[in-house]
């Protein structure tokens, strides 16, 4: 399975990168739906499910540990994973990733 780590964070106009990401995380998503969630700082594990949808599975769709859902557009690569909303205030938030093996 594949982790992938929070590499670049863009929020309200600011990207932040590399370590100095607060509550930077890594993300491994199973086969069978689910994903884990595992903050770097002190190795919290957080597990919920994900799923692709929309046209062309652009839209990842996750429901994290509370229950809590989310929505954002994603796109991927061999070595890259994005995803991204817009905020209830309009704000762009994007996340960046680097797949490690």
């Amino acid at each position: 399975m594949n982790t992938w780590w929070l590499s670049e964070v863009f929020r309200a106009g600011q990207i932040t990168q590399g370590d100095a990401i607060k509550d930077r995380y890594s993300m491994q998503f199973r086969p069978s739906g689910s994903y884990v969630q595992t903050l770097l700082s002190d190795g919290t594990v957080f597990e919920g499910t994900w799923m692709l949808m929309g046209a062309d599975n652009r839209t990842l769709h996750l429901t994290d540990h509370k229950g809590a859902i989310q929505e954002y557009s994603v796109a991927v690569s061999s070595e890259s994973l994005t995803y991204g909303r817009n905020t209830g205030t309009g704000q762009a938030e994007h996340y960046g990733f680097r797949m490690t093996r």
